[in-house]
C-alpha cells in the first residue's frame, strides 16, 4: 500500500477533534484535502495549503451533492 500523497480526500467534521487531526496528518503527508465541517473553520487553510475548508451539513445530501 502506498502513502496518501497525491491522493484527494474529503475528511468530515474536520473543523475539530480527531476529524481535524485526521485532515491535517493526510495533508502533511501530502495529501489534497476538502475539510468539510458545519461551521467550515476557514482557519485549517492556514494550517496547510493542501486543505481546504467547506462549510457542509452533511446530513443534508444537497449540501453535500454541492460541496463535493
Amino acid at each position: 500500500m502506498t502513502g496518501p500523497e497525491g491522493l484527494r480526500v474529503v475528511v468530515t467534521s474536520g473543523g475539530s477533534g480527531i476529524g481535524r487531526a485526521t485532515a491535517v496528518r493526510l495533508a502533511t503527508a501530502g495529501a489534497a484535502v476538502a475539510v468539510l465541517d458545519v461551521r467550515g473553520h476557514d482557519e485549517v487553510a492556514e494550517i496547510s495549503p493542501h486543505m481546504v475548508p467547506l462549510a457542509c451539513d452533511v446530513s443534508d445530501a444537497a449540501a453535500v451533492q454541492s460541496a463535493v
